[in-house]
């Protein structure tokens, strides 16, 4: 082995052992931490619905050529022999009804779903399927992640499935009267269910897990666009389906964005709405995401009001995502990503020491501040949890505009645009600004929790850079925030424009800073660039180890949060691509990472196809031809 591999798999073993012997291990070495269908106790009692037609209304259903509105009935049977029976599938623009799968089974069970692919011809899409329970508030999203030529086995949850049915859904939400395209067309092929009985001591294990507060570690950002683009929600229950995968999961708080700046995405008198000055959107995302905002808006539905009783009904924090500088993007969304604001006040927007007009508004203006001011009042009047300013986005927050400049001159009596540019001078007045900042809306918060008798003081986070010297450039003084209790939370970005990625993540520093108050620091995570589960473990265990308090994940979707590194594929179109969202819900027990590490868990759990419909797989591709 390795030297060093050595060296850091017995530092890691001495990690899990030291939280071990402390009592930090939230559940037993033998507990089923990840839930994969053959560690359950009585796995081999699992029972398998193979035959899908079984699902109700069956009149939508067809065993011959596809048709709108009718789910393809097809025959399969795995590799192996062990499992054989008829699926459900659809395309993209197939809009087939909603179907309800009868269970039958009373107590507590395990609930997988076996899913399939697409085949070979649907190069660059996906498949995806929407599942819930009968009592389940909102549908759960699960991605085929296999090959073409097999079934990806996919956990949907435990629970008591005493009087409850399955209910299936394919990806696409609505059959838009346009006839528009989806942005990410995806398929949907669901080929069996699998019930996995619970012991009472499995049961208790779960009940106690979910209650439990210590490993709610975890802070989940959305950006409040994306997933709108992707899916054109319309009603409330679609709109949930955003929040639920992150019901009964490691994520304590989750940060909901307005999308940035004071460009928002519910009916504000502050801010504009995303999309409002343009009726000729860039993407066709971005038009489903303007198209759901104002069907919201005339339904008296407010997508922020929601998000807050989407985390409340989970017990879980729910922070409103504030981007510091997002008020304005270059050709061709200029009139997309636009906001009023800006537009109106060319005079308080950055310039930079020549002149040239940078697209961002000055920090180091008091209109610009206060216009801030009112869009998080009229955000707190909502009652979330508190704020989360993003401030890695978009720097810096000021340049050499007439405002920055007549202030470093009556402080420092120089010119602000003939000193160098690292002059200490500029760093300690934009510092002085920011935090001067920093403390009004800590004090906006305080004012709030007072005028609405609100026992809980609102929380205020500070996502921030990744070294000492990049925040102290740009005016953010992260020490002085946290020895004055101004942050709750600092969750710390690794990678963000004009900074030195060079320089790793300063952990010893946020940890030195933030000894003695009240503040904690967490590392991002960036979902979509975590390539590997070895780079989401020992990321992982690293940032624990260096005293992060917990992990924030940017943009932590359950059916897309890593990218991994494709392997050769083998003459092959396709190839797996796990997800790993079950290991990403489990990182707030950090006691269990090095154990799960060394176990390579969890495994995916792929069966590889004889036949498909009347396809029988073989060493002959189908589609040569073609």
């Amino acid at each position: 082995m390795n030297p060093i591999a050595s060296i850091n798999t017995l530092r890691r073993l001495m990690f899990l052992t030291f939280l071990a012997m402390s009592g930090t291990l939230a559940v037993s070495a033998q507990s089923n931490v990840l839930f994969e269908s053959d560690r359950w106790e009585r796995s081999k009692d699992a029972v398998i619905i193979s035959d899908m037609t079984k699902v109700s209304p069956k009149n939508v259903l067809t065993e011959d050529v596809r048709k709108k509105g009718f789910w393809k009935v097809l025959e399969y049977e795995t590799k192996d022999g062990a499992i054989k029976g008829k699926c459900i599938a659809a395309t993209p623009h197939t809009g087939a009804p909603n179907v309800s799968l009868a269970l039958g089974k009373n107590g507590w069970y395990a609930v997988y779903v076996g899913l399939g692919g697409m085949g070979r011809f649907a190069f660059g899409q996906e498949s995806e399927a929407r599942l819930k329970l009968s009592d389940d508030p909102a549908f759960q999203h699960r991605r085929y992640s296999g090959k073409e030529d097999d079934i990806d086995e996919v956990f949907l949850k435990a629970a008591d499935l005493t009087g409850q049915d399955l209910e299936i859904a394919q990806m696409r939400m609505q059959i838009l009267e346009d006839g528009r395209v989806p942005s990410f067309p995806r398929h949907t092929v669901v080929m069996y269910v699998k019930l996995v009985p619970l012991t009472e001591k499995e049961v208790s294990w779960i009940k106690a897990d979910r209650v439990q507060k210590e490993t709610k570690k975890l802070i989940g950002t959305m950006d409040g666009f994306s997933w709108l683009g992707r899916n054109s929600p319309t009603t409330k229950a679609e709109f949930l389906e955003n929040f639920e995968p992150f019901r009964d999961s490691d994520f304590g708080t989750l940060v909901w964005q307005i999308v940035g700046g004071d460009i928002v995405n519910y009916d504000s008198k502050v801010g504009t709405i995303v999309g409002s000055l343009s009726d000729d959107p860039p993407r066709t995302g971005d038009g489903n995401v303007t198209e759901s905002v104002n069907k919201y808006i005339e339904q008296g539905l407010d997508t922020t009001a929601m998000a807050i009783e989407a985390a409340r009904s989970m017990d879980k924090e729910i922070l409103i995502g504030f981007r510091s500088a997002a008020w304005q993007t270059p050709p061709a969304f200029e009139d997309y990503f636009s906001s009023k604001f800006y537009r109106d006040h060319p005079e308080w927007r950055t310039y930079d020491r020549d002149g040239t007009p940078v697209m961002r508004m000055s920090y180091a203006v008091p209109q610009v501040r206060e216009h801030i001011y009112s869009l998080f009042r009229e955000i707190i009047a909502k009652q979330p949890d508190g704020l989360e300013i993003i401030y890695f986005r978009g720097l810096p927050m000021m340049l050499w505009e007439d405002a920055f400049v007549e202030q470093f001159k009556k402080k420092y009596g120089a010119d602000a645009k003939k000193v160098p540019e690292d002059d200490r001078r500029l760093y300690e007045l934009r510092g002085e600004i920011m935090t001067g900042f920093m403390r009004d809306v800590r004090k906006l918060l305080d004012d709030a929790q007072k005028e609405q008798g609100r026992k809980k003081p609102y929380k205020l986070t500070a996502s921030v850079l990744h070294n000492e010297a990049d925040n102290i450039k740009y005016g953010l003084d992260v020490e002085r925030w946290a020895k004055e209790g101004l942050v709750d939370n600092l969750s710390i970005f690794p990678a963000a424009f004009h900074t030195d990625t060079k320089k790793p993540m300063e952990l010893e520093w946020f940890r030195r800073i933030t000894k003695g108050t009240k503040t904690q620091f967490s590392p991002i995570m960036i979902g979509g660039h975590l390539s590997s589960y070895e780079d989401a473990m020992s990321s992982a265990i690293k940032y624990y180890e260096q005293g992060s308090g917990g992990l924030t994940f940017w943009d932590p979707y359950p059916t897309g949060t890593y990218r991994p590194r494709p392997p050769q594929r083998e003459k092959s179109y396709r190839y797996a691509v796990p997800g790993n969202w079950q290991l990403v819900t489990r990182m707030g027990h950090n006691g269990e990472l090095a154990k799960l590490e060394a176990e390579k868990r969890p495994k995916p759990k792929y069966m590889p196809l004889k036949r498909y419909g009347n396809y029988w797989f073989g060493r002959w591709y189908p589609d040569v031809g073609f």
